[in-house]
């Protein structure tokens, strides 16, 4: 969810989309949170309170995270010994954010902040039966919640796609593409960062449930230059991969931990096609899992004089109004819509469903793919 210089706004231009807070009771976030591009992140608003707090050189306590769906990996997280001082960061409290919280000497238990992750769209019925739509049409953070005709999609926004660069970005795009989302499942970190960059993953369905694909690690070389590691999936020894920098093909085995991305081409497999990075931190003892999900469920359009375009599913040039197709102005913006077609859903175990959108664009040359 990571947009780089292309961010997402709401329709009145006041406030990002893709992350933003607030503190509630107190001030425990003290500065603005940020998403760390590593692929964890999930949407959801994240509410953290803050208990156990001992004051000193520096503040510490202890956080616990509540989602607003109820759903998904993160809800319910209890984090003891957060290190409060205005400095330090964490980007495991909610996952993909980036959080530094508060050095004052006022800190107290009860403390509250907010953390939203892109739009929450609420619990969804299939068919939308009972005729109710969220709108973030107007602005941001006064949701309206409308009657529609039963089937009528349940979830509708317009987000003005913003250029928060210095420089013009040309061949903007807006594409769905399937989403990958990274949780840690059990020791060291050891996936620095996922991402996708086409239509190739699939997700991995048994009965209506979405199943994880299950990294886990072996044969660490820390007398290699950088340190390096064995990448297994579903217990497979070694699978290809293509190291993206040099288009190297490689097999998953003794990959670099400092950074460098591989592409996994395993002809066939879930992740085919998934970009991954491997954290400085990985250890034998590592697992992490990866959950693909299809596109469905989410429509773009383009807006026309303040109303959706056509709907569809399709690939969408981002153009400033005025400018050459495809070019964004710093500072300038190119509105879309996006909605939640309920008469796609499948069965609520595919609950909570992540309706990411992708953008593309060219800055000073580079091709930049931020999901």
């Amino acid at each position: 969810m990571s947009y780089g210089y292309l961010r997402p706004k709401d329709a009145t231009a006041a406030s990002f989309l893709d992350i933003r807070y607030a503190n509630t009771t107190g001030s425990l976030i003290s500065a603005t949170p940020t998403l760390g591009g590593s692929g964890r992140e999930i949407g959801d608003v994240y509410t953290l309170v803050a208990s156990a707090v001992a004051l000193g050189a520096p503040n510490t306590c202890t956080i616990t995270v509540t989602a607003s769906s109820g759903l998904g990996p993160y809800d319910g997280g209890v984090f003891a010994g957060v290190v409060c001082d205005a400095a330090t960061t964490r980007d495991d409290i909610v996952p993909g954010v980036v959080l530094t919280f508060s050095s004052s000497g006022s800190l107290a238990n009860g403390w509250t902040s907010t953390v939203s992750v892109g739009l929450w769209a609420g619990l969804i019925t299939a068919g939308n039966p009972g005729g109710t739509q969220i709108s973030w049409a107007s602005g941001i953070d006064t949701p309206g919640s409308g009657v529609v005709s039963s089937g009528d999609p349940s979830f509708i926004a317009k987000i003005l796609m913003t250029n928060t660069g210095a420089s013009v970005l040309t061949g903007c795009a807006l594409r769905l593409l399937p989403r990958a989302k990274l949780v840690k499942k059990s020791g060291n970190r050891a996936i620095a960062s996922i991402r996708v960059v086409n239509t190739t993953p699939t997700e991995h369905d048994v009965g209506g449930q979405i199943q994880p694909i299950n990294f886990t690690f072996a044969n660490l070389d820390t007398a290699a230059t950088p340190d390096e590691i064995d990448v297994l999936m579903d217990a497979v020894a070694a699978f290809d991969v293509t190291e993206v920098e040099t288009g190297t093909p490689l097999t998953s085995t003794q990959l670099k931990m400092d950074g460098t991305e591989y592409q996994i081409a395993e002809s066939g497999s879930y992740c085919e096609g998934v970009i991954f990075a491997l954290a400085s931190t990985a250890t034998n003892a590592s697992e992490e899992n990866v959950l693909v999900f299809n596109v469905r469920h989410v429509e773009i359009a383009l807006d026309n004089a303040g109303t959706p375009g056509t709907w569809g599913t399709t690939d969408l040039v981002l153009t400033q109004s005025g400018q050459p197709s495809g070019n964004i102005n710093p500072a300038g913006a190119c509105a879309i819509w996006v909605r939640i077609d309920t008469q796609a859903l499948a069965s609520n175990k595919q609950n909570p469903f992540p309706g990411d959108l992708s953008v593309q664009y060219d800055d000073t040359g580079e091709a930049d793919w931020l999901g």
